[in-house]
Formats: C-alpha cells, structure tokens, sequence
C-alpha cells in the first residue's frame, strides 16, 4: 500500500473516531460547580483557581515572565564564569 492511501486511510478512520467522540460534560444533570485546578499562594494567601478564569491566565503570565527572568539571569551569570578568566590573585 503506497504512503498516500495509508496516510488518507488514517485520516478517515481518525474523523470517524472523532465524530463519535461525546464531551460527557454537557450531558443533562452534568455538575454546574466551578472547576478548582489548583490554587494562587503568590500574594501570601491561599486563593482558589477555576478552570476558565481569566484571572488564572494573568497569574500563569506573570509567573512566566519571572521564571524567563530568573533564567536568564542565572544563564547569563553562568556564562560569564565559564568565558570570564579568573580574576587575578595576590601574590
């Protein structure tokens, strides 16, 4: 079987199963609660975060931004201790 009618043969069956794929979640007296994915400790106290919140995409943004900074960071002090010569000593 050559790699094309593989590939549309994949394809097909992947849409079949797709299509009879049912999200459970918005089947009749499915639960309506807020879903708690974790919680925020960043301010000193223990908030709730919900699944969907916007406040939750802020929170996951900014802590990115500080693990980039603190990466780079420690990658730019690293570098120079390998590419810095050693500072001279007293004789």
């Amino acid at each position: 079987m050559n790699t094309k009618m593989r590939n549309v043969l994949i394809s097909l069956s992947y849409l079949l199963l797709a299509g009879t794929a049912v999200a459970g979640h918005h089947g009749e007296g499915a639960s309506t609660d807020k879903a708690v994915i974790g919680y925020d400790t960043t301010s000193g106290k223990k908030s709730t975060l919900y699944a969907g919140s916007l406040n939750t995409v802020e929170i996951w943004s900014n802590y990115m931004k500080r693990m980039t900074i603190a990466t780079l960071t420690l990658f730019v002090r690293l570098m120079q201790m390998v590419l810095l010569p050693p500072p001279p000593t007293a004789a």
